[in-house]
């Protein structure tokens, strides 16, 4: 569950109608799913860490959008932070996950992914 739960409530207390806010949450995976697939071909191709450093930077936006959209209750900048959510949270997990498989040590791979899903996961209690 962890904090898609309380996105969910965050939806809701911006747009009161139920449906809509199924809509506005399934479309941070499936605007996930797509920069998912081009993010691992740019990882391919690119500094790994300039996309890293790129996707923080669209975090921090995507931090204030969400900001905005909670006191103005405006749909428009809720639909952008989903948006950009989206995107860099996609090209961020994707991008570490490259970065892990490719700078780790073959046998501390698995340890490496421990640590960094263990992470992940203590974020989510903070």
């Amino acid at each position: 569950m962890g904090g898609d739960t309380f996105f969910s409530l965050y939806l809701k207390s911006i747009v009161p109608n139920v449906f809509r806010v199924s809509l506005i949450a399934a479309a941070l995976p499936l605007i996930k799913m797509f920069f998912a697939i081009t993010t691992g071909d740019l990882d391919d191709h690119t500094n790994i860490r300039s996309v890293i450093f790129i996707s923080k930077g669209i975090y921090v936006i995507t931090g204030i959008l969400f900001f905005l959209a909670g006191i103005t209750h405006l749909i428009p900048i809720l639909l952008a932070a989903v948006v950009t959510n989206a995107i860099g949270s996609a090209t961020l997990f994707i991008s570490y996950e490259s970065l892990i498989r490719k700078y780790a040590k073959k046998e501390m791979r698995a340890t490496s992914f421990g640590l960094y899903f263990s992470c992940l996961n203590f974020a989510y209690v903070l």
